[in-house]
């Protein structure tokens, strides 16, 4: 095995039948191109070795040479095998299609990111990332984007994750409590399970931290506003107001009602539970808190799109492709 974990090390070049191949490792959601195939297909040089993997003999990388040879009718055809299970096959044919042959499209590099962080729960977004050819934060918000389900995985390291050098980096121990916090907030239906895998550490932590509430910040770290996410509530309400995109739609005009109630709510808490009837508090209290949940649930889908977004429009990639 090579000091980059993701790359298994490949045997020597050789020959070999035509018909003792197979594909079904391809990372591509398109399936073949007819019209690259027929290309290669009229080249009369050799093709350069496919990566095979090995017992099964099914190709990594090369799926469009393999066909090529076929139709120009080849017997046999170079290749190097890789001794590697299901997972590291994966994640090799992912690396090589990310860096020739017919890139990857956007949206198969992020199904990709998603497979390999349920395959290597436990490594970096930094080291997924350059595995698909993403942004960081890209990664990040394949990785929230997952919720849950990522709580049904087992086995990974609960003090940091792997990186890009096989080194596991710890996190500072209040930071990481403050990370759980936040993600509780942005998530409050999620699992024990599944805010630890997303958090890097234990269920048991995720546990302290619902119990305790939210914790202190870090000793020497600058205290933050109650809203640190963003300007001033007040004037963010004023400016969703004055947005001729939300003023001019339907769906805007909706969400501006919505969003209607906030300076009341704002300017006047109390008078508006001093009017319930005594005999209504706790009707009214299961309302408000499952209204709460579901802002918040709408608060962590935007920050997941915003993420997205930002990441995108900051690495270049053409989201078109998606």
């Amino acid at each position: 095995m090579s000091a980059d974990e993701t790359v298994p090390e490949g045997g020597p070049t050789l020959r070999v039948r035509l018909d003792s191949l197979s594909d079904g490792l391809s990372a591509r959601l398109t399936g073949h191109d007819e019209q690259m195939v027929r290309l290669l297909a009229e080249q009369e040089e050799a093709f350069p070795p496919l990566m095979v993997q090995w017992p099964s003999r099914r190709v990594i990388d090369g799926a469009h040479r393999l066909r090529a040879a076929r139709l120009r009718g080849d017997v046999s055809i170079a290749v190097r095998y890789y001794e590697c299970d299901n997972a590291e096959a994966f994640i090799l044919a992912v690396r090589a299609n990310v860096r020739h042959g017919i890139p990857l499209s956007l949206r198969e590099r992020k199904v990709a990111a998603a497979r390999i962080i349920r395959l290597r729960i436990q490594w970096s977004n930094s080291r997924i990332a350059k595995i698909t050819g993403l942004s960081d934060k890209t990664v990040a918000a394949v990785r929230v984007g997952l919720g849950d389900t990522l709580g049904e995985i087992g086995g990974y390291p609960y003090d940091g994750r792997i990186g890009l050098d096989g080194r596991v980096r710890p996190v500072d121990a209040p930071a990481r409590r403050l990370e759980v916090a936040r993600l509780i907030a942005q998530n409050p239906g999620a699992s024990l399970r599944a805010i630890a895998a997303l958090a890097g550490v234990s269920p048991e932590t995720v546990r302290a931290v619902r119990r305790a509430g939210t914790p202190a910040e870090p000793s020497g770290a600058e205290p933050r506003e109650s809203n640190a996410s963003g300007p001033d509530p007040r004037l963010c309400h004023r400016r969703l107001v004055a947005d001729p995109a939300l003023r001019f739609t339907d769906r805007g005009r909706l969400l501006l009602r919505v969003l209607g109630s906030y300076p009341l709510l704002e300017q006047q808490p109390e008078t508006l539970v001093e009017c319930v009837p005594v005999h209504d508090l706790t009707l009214f209290r299961h309302l408000a808190l499952a209204a709460s949940e579901r802002w918040q649930a709408l608060a962590s889908q935007a920050a997941l799109r915003e993420a997205e977004s930002g990441a995108d429009a900051a690495t270049g990639e053409d989201t078109s492709a998606a």
